[in-house]
């Protein structure tokens, strides 16, 4: 079966970055710094927890939900902004550090039903 995306929506409820709320936030305020719609991405997500480096990731994390998640009449995950969607959002799972040497996201704890997982 092919990985992908079956709108669970544990991706926008559990984003973990390497990116800190500050970089967000600079990113926000520094359009020339030329990041596509990812200046979006400090005012639509809400930090919810942070940690250091340790056996589960290579890199200081911050772990992020989305505001603009919403669930539909068929209880599927909808994005609000669909159409101006940030570029780290449209094209997730975008980072190899994300995956284990099957294929599937690493942390799968988090993402148990995840379409990237199958």
């Amino acid at each position: 079966m092919e990985n992908k995306c079956i709108r669970c929506g544990e991706c926008c409820k559990n984003l973990i970055l390497s990116i800190s709320p500050d970089r967000l936030k600079l990113v926000a305020e520094r359009p020339e710094l030329g990041m596509s719609n990812d200046d979006l991405l400090y005012s639509i997500w809400k930090l919810v927890e942070s940690g250091k480096a340790n056996d589960k990731y290579e890199f200081d994390w911050w772990r992020y939900e989305c505001k603009e998640l919403t669930i539909d009449k068929n209880g599927l995950a909808t994005c609000g902004i669909q159409e101006i969607k940030p570029t780290t959002c449209a094209s997730y799972p975008w980072d190899a550090k994300l995956f284990d040497k099957n294929g599937n996201l690493k942390g799968e704890d988090r993402f148990p039903n995840c379409g990237f997982n199958k």
